[in-house]
């Protein structure tokens, strides 16, 4: 059985949304906007289980992936979802500002060492999951290399 090579991006991902909510609505720190320093999503009291966000796990992934965050600091307005924040913003579909996180790992074909594909994942405010460049099919033989449990991240070399 394949397991998706994406599922390590979305889990990042998923953190890193996380983390940028709890920043945004948090009145003492982003109190309505994001931040693109990953230093401060990874604060205790930003990324922490209770919001599903896991510190330790974040860190771990910074070390072994490529990790961009896209915001404009300080930024309380735009055309982006707008959640809620202590008492004086409420929740909207739009007029609030936008962030985007992206991952970007390689992963190595355990079968011919010199083979290797770049998976790349973004997330934004509005939660919308995109893996550009990433149109394999994970029905060919081809494919089979890819699997998670058999894959080898390489640059860190994390081996799963």
């Amino acid at each position: 059985q394949c397991r998706n090579i994406l599922w390590p991006a979305r889990f990042v991902l998923a953190q890193l949304y996380q983390a940028e909510v709890q920043y945004l609505s948090d009145v003492k720190r982003g109190n309505g906007s994001y931040t693109a320093n990953l230093d401060s999503l990874l604060k205790p009291s930003v990324c922490m289980i209770e919001n599903a966000c896991n510190t330790t796990a974040l860190r771990l992934a910074s070390r072994h992936f490529d990790i961009t965050l896209n915001a404009t600091e300080g930024a309380r307005k735009g055309n982006c979802a707008r959640y809620a924040v202590g008492d004086w913003q409420s929740a909207n579909w739009t007029g609030g500002p936008c962030f985007e996180a992206s991952v970007t790992y390689k992963v190595q074909n355990q079968y011919n060492p010199i083979e290797w594909r770049q998976i790349t994942g973004k997330v934004n405010e509005a939660r919308l999951l995109t893996y550009p460049d990433t149109g394999q099919r994970w029905d060919t033989e081809e494919a089979a290399w890819v699997c998670l449990d058999t894959v080898n991240f390489v640059e860190s070399v994390v081996f799963i």
